[in-house]
């Protein structure tokens, strides 16, 4: 079994989440994941004063930039879907891209050390 079903089930609840709150079936959710209140891309100064305060909301260092954070749920997603279905949501032309280091290895990304169970 590939990636964590716990963390998959905290992206496929706040897609649910979201879905509810626009009144529509989660299968027809397009667009921006965080968009502004009008449903437009949000500005860059803006973005980076809600990434401050949701930073300092939750305790998290400075380490933890909009990069970290793709690349994060871009890792969760190749772990638990195929490879083309991963491409195809992370808007990859080709299935090699979503298929880096330790996901091409065959290892889990989501941890820095080995995978050990017990």
């Amino acid at each position: 079994m590939r990636g964590s079903t716990s963390r998959t089930g905290l992206l496929l609840d706040r897609r649910t989440r979201v879905a509810a709150t626009a009144e529509v079936g989660a299968e027809q959710l397009t667009g921006s994941v965080f968009p502004n209140a009008r449903g437009g891309l949000r500005e860059t100064n803006n973005l980076r004063r809600d990434w401050r305060a949701f930073r300092k909301r939750h305790g998290i260092g400075d380490w933890f930039t909009p990069r970290t954070f793709r690349r994060t749920v871009a890792t969760l997603v190749t772990d638990a879907l195929p490879a083309r279905e991963a491409s195809d949501l992370l808007g990859h032309s080709r299935v090699s891209h979503g298929q880096h280091g330790c996901s091409a290895a065959g290892l889990t990304c989501g941890r820095s050390g080995p995978n050990v169970s017990g």
